[in-house]
């Protein structure tokens, strides 16, 4: 019986199995900006060690290791920054449990004061598989020192 079945239409508001999992992931990321333009890039990709490891969970899975890839196109415009923001992950081969995703957002910034910006954000998942997909969005206050 899944996690929380007895709660009706609450059962997705419990931990599954896998939430609790451990995983250990390299990256190498780079960026910059095009010379006498606002315009910057960054990007990277790495390696995800998926661990058979939970927390509070003894669960006889085995996941598969993935790719995981990031990039950000962005424009920087007075007290402005806007970016397009591309992240995901692909699993090295084929897996009936294990998640892999391409998600694709933008966000914004605008400086209020001295550096501190408020700023929002919407992302989608594209693609999907053994997972479902969302929509994420957020808002809030970060530091910058300029």
């Amino acid at each position: 019986m899944p996690v929380g079945s007895e709660f009706g239409t609450w059962r997705a508001a419990f931990r599954l199995p896998g939430d609790g999992q451990l995983d250990v992931t390299g990256w190498l990321l780079f960026g910059g900006a095009i010379p006498k333009t606002p315009v910057f890039a960054q990007g990277g990709g790495g390696y995800r060690h998926r661990t058979e490891h939970f927390v509070e969970w003894d669960v006889d899975l085995i996941c598969v290791d993935g790719l995981p890839f990031t990039a950000t196109l962005g424009v920087g415009l007075g007290r402005f920054l806007g970016m397009l923001q591309v992240d995901g992950l692909k699993n090295l081969r084929e897996d009936e449990v294990t998640r892999e995703s391409v998600r694709i957002g933008v966000c914004a910034l605008v400086t209020v004061w001295k550096g501190l910006a408020i700023e929002g954000r919407i992302a989608g998942d594209v693609w999907s598989n053994n997972a479902s997909r969302g929509v994420s969005f957020g808002a809030g206050l970060s530091w910058r020192s300029l």
